[in-house]
């Protein structure tokens, strides 16, 4: 599945994952993942095409929210 030689999945543990954290999952054989929600897009847009032309298999975490309250400004 996915090129995986491992049964890993890297957590998406908020600011705590960067794309070196998840290029070593993914070299190690597992997947990587990184949070995405309160990303900028076009600062996880440049993360994804730093891990595409990597050619390792990864992942990225939304939080979404569920309910009717209006966010807070």
């Amino acid at each position: 599945w996915f090129g995986l030689s491992a049964p890993i999945l890297q957590a998406p543990i908020g600011s705590a994952t960067n794309v070196a954290l998840v290029a070593a999952v993914a070299q190690g054989g597992g997947m990587g993942s990184l949070a995405m929600t309160w990303t900028a897009v076009a600062d996880g847009l440049d993360r994804a095409a730093e891990l595409r032309a990597r050619k390792l298999p990864f992942f990225f975490n939304f939080v979404l929210r569920f309910g009717t309250e209006t966010p807070a400004r």
